[in-house]
């Protein structure tokens, strides 16, 4: 089958490879859908990062390897043990392989396991390949009605609902989301179907006129305005009651912190005073 592989930095081949065959608890996949993360282009441009060239201690996988872990596959087959999944079965991958049996993974917490190992960095396989071969425990059976392409964007999705959930935002409440690339557009739709009001920054046009087209109401071009003195204009000088860096670089990061509002926690007695200027007294 063909695959790309990951050798090295900047290093990236496109090979025949040997096609996976599932072992015992294992979920064999054709793949129809596999998104490229952000992760897998600080990959080639700066790795290794998470790959690696000695063996990783839960897989014993070193580069190369085949990248891509945003993906949804067709079940083809079964290794044994597997009875509750069927061949023509669509799934969308969890790309985490763990010990199942430390606390950690007893507990269900099994993202904190400190030796993850990442399908597509750490595992004998990848999504940009024809088949790839997956634990059960990482592969989700879609409900019916939803498409491949829609199963292939659960992975990314489900770090914008996380991030989402971790604003601690009502309805009415602003949040600023500073990043427009896809995590930050899956941030705004989460919240937007939540009632919660935003305000995005992104310096490309093209990025900013596809989250008008979304419906987004406040948009912001940080290379000509300065998005905290927006924000705060917007926000009655208070700022947003919380912020999402979605970009990853320190101007972003900058504005998220100086963008969002003190709130006034264990002061309850306090009374503002008259003739303040400031908005925190108004």
């Amino acid at each position: 089958m063909r695959a790309a592989v990951f050798h090295g930095r900047r290093d990236l081949r496109l090979e025949t490879v040997a096609e996976p065959q599932p072992g015992p608890g294992d979920v064999k996949l054709r793949v129809l859908y596999n998104g490229i993360c952000g992760s897998d282009l600080h990959e080639y441009y700066d790795g290794p990062v998470t790959t690696r060239t000695t063996p990783h201690p839960l897989t014993g996988v070193r580069n190369p390897v085949i990248l891509g872990h945003e993906l949804c596959g067709e079940v083809v087959a079964l290794g044994a043990g597997i009875e509750d999944l069927v061949p023509g079965d669509l799934v969308a991958v969890e790309p985490l392989e763990t010990c199942g049996r430390c606390i950690y993974c007893s507990l269900g917490q099994y993202n904190h396991y400190p030796l993850l190992a990442f399908h597509g960095y750490n595992r004998a396989g990848g999504g940009l390949a024809e088949y790839t071969v997956v634990r059960r425990t990482m592969a989700h059976r879609l409900p019916p009605g939803m498409t491949a392409l829609q199963g292939a964007l659960i992975e990314p999705l489900a770090i914008a609902w996380h991030t989402a959930n971790r604003c601690e935002v009502e309805a009415g409440q602003t949040v600023a989301i500073h990043g427009a690339g896809p995590i930050g557009v899956g941030v705004f739709l989460t919240l937007r179907q939540r009632g919660v009001e935003t305000i995005v920054v992104d310096p490309s046009p093209a990025r900013r006129a596809v989250l008008a087209g979304l419906g987004a109401r406040s948009l912001l071009d940080p290379a000509s305005s300065d998005p905290v003195a927006a924000i705060r204009d917007l926000t009655g000088g208070r700022g947003a009651h919380a912020s999402v860096d979605a970009a990853g670089v320190p101007n972003s990061f900058q504005a998220m912190l100086h963008g969002t509002r003190v709130e006034r926690i264990g002061i309850s007695n306090a009374r503002p005073v008259q003739g303040c200027p400031q908005p925190c007294c108004a």
